[in-house]
């Protein structure tokens, strides 16, 4: 089956979306959405499964020019290494949201979605 990369590209716009935006994240952890949980180990499993993120930026197809693959590769690396550093936790709390290493990665997340929204 022929992979449809509008949809996979779009998939990937909106999870760097979501890690962009913290009011959305910080209110999803703490349980201020009525109707919807979230964690920082389900924003981890949705952008490297679902997006399948390593995946598509091996492919030549993204559709993304240099500048905002190179971005997506960074913020891929900083989720990657910080998901390596917290894998040992069992859960990482609401909390979490405020942790430098993870407001680095917010930072990111803007900067690339800046890139993808030219």
């Amino acid at each position: 089956m022929a992979v449809d990369m509008n949809i996979w590209r779009n998939l990937v716009i909106d999870e760097v979306n979501n890690l962009a935006d913290e009011e959305w994240l910080r209110n999803l952890w703490l349980g201020n959405i009525p109707g919807y949980v979230g964690s920082a180990d389900e924003q981890f499993n949705r952008y490297f499964s679902n997006a399948a993120i390593e995946e598509f930026l091996g492919r030549s197809d993204t559709g993304f020019n240099d500048k905002q693959l190179q971005s997506l590769r960074h913020l891929t690396k900083m989720m990657g290494d910080l998901c390596n550093e917290t894998k040992d936790q069992k859960f990482l709390p609401p909390s979490f949201i405020d942790d430098p290493r993870w407001q680095k990665v917010i930072a990111a997340a803007k900067e690339t979605k800046r890139l993808l929204d030219l």
